[in-house]
């Protein structure tokens, strides 16, 4: 059966009625903040197992991480091998402290705070205290995960 203007006309309603609703659920603000706030503590999950191809998968592709006192590093690559040779130098347990999570739009999320980090060395363990800023990308598909777009550090 050929379709005709009227049944065009109407599943074209009903999928501008029925979009909507499923499209604003995804977006749903609270949602995504839930959403980032799992992420980040699946995050520091992850750091404290010094998984540092588990932590590339946080990141964006094109993603930016800013540690103290060095430069900014470009792409997941270099990110997981700067996380890499920290472990390696004895970055050991992580600790967040969030004072903001708000939302910035429909797809990203900024989150803050405070951070404490044990550092093992040859003359014991050092606790490195500072501040965090995480820029998260939120999909609209709500079964993809939420990625990291930008991530600094800056040491107390």
């Amino acid at each position: 059966m050929k379709p005709t203007l009227a049944s065009t006309f109407v599943l074209f309603v009903t999928l501008a009625l029925v979009t909507p609703g499923s499209a604003l659920a995804w977006h749903d603000t609270e949602s995504n903040l839930d959403r980032v706030a799992d992420a980040s503590a699946e995050f520091v999950e992850t750091f404290n197992l010094a998984d540092a191809d588990g932590l590339g998968g946080f990141y964006a592709q094109a993603a930016t991480l800013k540690l103290p006192n060095a430069l900014a590093l470009s792409g997941r690559e270099a990110i997981v091998a700067a996380w890499l040779g920290g472990f390696d130098a004895g970055l050991d347990q992580l600790i967040l402290n969030v004072d903001v999570l708000e939302p910035l739009g429909a797809r990203r999320v900024l989150e803050s705070g405070s951070y404490e980090l044990t550092i093992r060395t040859p003359g014991g363990e050092i606790v490195q205290t500072g501040t965090y800023a995480v820029l998260w990308r939120v999909p609209s598909n709500p079964h993809r995960a939420p990625r990291i777009l930008f991530d600094t550090i800056d040491a107390d």
